[in-house]
């Protein structure tokens, strides 16, 4: 009898906790939230919006493009799409990124084409308040900070906004191939 006594006290429990819950998530959807992709390139924490992304996959095989720049990795075949397999971090900082258990590719559209980014780690999904935006001045004089549209603080993090429309209109990201001398 005991046992039945305790079991329902958990499920009461679970119950209260529950309505709490909803009524945390009620009062956060009266803000307005930026809902985006959270993920890491090098030492920048970067959001970019969650529509952008189409997929996020562990680290493909790749088939090695003759005569492409360094961080053109090669062509990887998703999901019976080919696709150009980019460094990120190399191409934006000219630093390799190293390929660990937590290396993963952001899969976008380029010109209605796949195109794989690859990127040291992904965090997950983040509503960010937009009462928690600010100018982007973490980023001053980095690498990447032409990229970076606005910032968000959340948890004592700052993660930028990262502006792959930017990116993908620079006429040196979209010609893959090496100059030879």
């Amino acid at each position: 009898m005991q046992a039945a006594n305790a079991l329902f006290e958990r499920l009461l429990d679970y119950e209260q906790r529950s309505h709490e819950h909803q009524a945390q998530a009620e009062q956060a959807d009266q803000g307005e939230t930026f809902d985006g992709v959270v993920f890491r390139v090098a030492d920048f924490r970067l959001t970019c919006p969650i529509e952008q992304v189409n997929e996020i996959l562990g680290v493909p095989a790749t088939t090695p493009i003759p005569g492409a720049k360094p961080w053109l990795l090669g062509l990887a075949n998703l999901r019976g799409n080919l696709a150009p397999l980019i460094d990120l971090g190399w191409y934006l900082m000219n630093s390799r990124t190293p390929v660990t258990g937590r290396t993963r590719v952001l899969v976008m559209l380029l010109q209605n084409r796949p195109i794989a980014l690859l990127v040291d780690e992904v965090y997950g999904q983040r509503h960010f308040p937009e009462s928690e935006e600010a100018p982007p001045d973490s980023f001053d004089g980095a690498a990447i900070e032409r990229y970076i549209e606005r910032q968000f603080s959340l948890a004592g993090e700052t993660w930028g906004e990262f502006r792959f429309a930017g990116l993908m209109a620079e006429s040196n990201f979209l010609v893959g191939a090496a100059e030879h001398a």
